[in-house]
């Protein structure tokens, strides 16, 4: 994938029912006005705002060099801690005071400026000419995406995060989108198995970043964290200890009947998080996925007990033969215990 900065001159051709638009946009730098095409989002684009477009160059036999777009974000300036960490982490030879020292002189601009004009960095004896000029060539390497790394940088630098892996999964997953999908919704990180990206990590951005301490989705992934957090190696879960923990969580406003309710019939493209199941008057909840697993544990076990083959002493050996070569029988609530009490 490629990014390509540029503002909107406006819209070339549209199709009838509004998904595929090609749009005349200036890139940045000064480059040439070019065409942009692509269906995502289209009635979001305005025109004489200036975007950040992620997809592919390609070269049309009769329109000549254009860009083909699978999404876009509003471009907005980068701020200081993106741009410094951005030249720490990118750059050799560059470390904390010369980058404070490249913001200083060049602002939101500093990445763009020593990239492509690496003279004036030397000019104002930040760098030495040797120097510059490597700096410039790594980041000409690594163009193609610079805008949405930084972006990713401002957001997840000092929180914890593997920030060079988390930055290359959400590249892949999901382009130019990333800082923007993961600011309206942290959670997505975790949700999606980013590496180092567990609840503790994507909660203090979440909050960080000012969303609702309260929020139901919030309640429901803390119950989840509750049951992964309990120590005593059982399966099931009494849902009043999962309830208290939730609002250990939360504090005021919490609502575990709600967020249990939640978590375990599934939020929005979420599957259930959660299971529950009821024993007499109690209720109990697992993890979903460990319970699926001890339900297929479970049906294994009453195939085993059921089975019998053609003949009855062949079957009785061959049972035999299994069992003394290490097989164990797994059991579980769902299949011939109820579940126990977390304390």
């Amino acid at each position: 994938m490629e990014e390509l900065i540029a503002r909107v001159m406006g819209v070339q051709w549209r199709e009838e029912d509004g998904q595929g638009v090609i749009l005349r946009v200036a890139p940045t730098g000064g480059r040439p006005i070019v065409s942009a095409l692509g269906n995502d989002q289209i009635p979001c684009v305005q025109q004489g705002m200036t975007y950040r477009f992620g997809g592919r160059w390609r070269t049309h036999s009769r329109h000549g060099r254009q860009f083909r777009f699978d999404g876009f974000v509003p471009q907005d300036q980068p701020d200081k801690d993106g741009v410094t960490i951005y030249l720490r982490k990118m750059v050799s030879g560059v470390g904390p005071v010369t980058a404070e020292q490249l913001w200083d002189a060049f602002g939101p601009d500093a990445v763009r400026v020593l990239r492509e004009e690496p003279e004036k960095v030397v000019a104002r004896g930040l760098l030495t000419a040797a120097t510059a000029e490597r700096a410039s060539e790594q980041l000409k390497r690594d163009a193609a995406n610079e805008a949405t790394r930084l972006d990713l940088m401002s957001l997840l630098s000092g929180r914890g995060f593997q920030v060079g892996l988390v930055i290359e999964v959400c590249l892949r997953m999901w382009g130019v989108r990333s800082a923007s999908i993961i600011r309206r919704n942290p959670y997505r990180l975790m949700l999606s198995g980013v590496p180092s990206c567990g609840w503790k990590r994507c909660d203090r951005l979440y909050l960080d970043l000012g969303h609702s301490r309260t929020r139901l989705k919030r309640q429901a992934l803390a119950a989840e964290q509750a049951v992964c957090e309990a120590r005593d190696g059982h399966t099931w879960h009494a849902a009043r200890a999962i309830g208290t923990a939730v609002e250990r969580a939360i504090g005021s406003g919490a609502d575990p009947l709600r967020a249990l309710r939640l978590a375990t019939r599934g939020f929005g493209p979420i599957r259930p998080r959660l299971a529950i199941e009821r024993v007499g008057d109690e209720r109990y909840i697992a993890l979903a996925a460990h319970a699926e697993e001890e339900r297929g544990l479970a049906e294994c076990v009453r195939r085993m007990m059921r089975w019998t083959g053609t003949t009855g002493r062949n079957s009785e050996r061959r049972f035999s033969n299994t069992s003394s070569a290490g097989t164990s029988t797994p059991t579980g609530p769902s299949a011939t215990s109820t579940p126990t009490t977390s304390n």
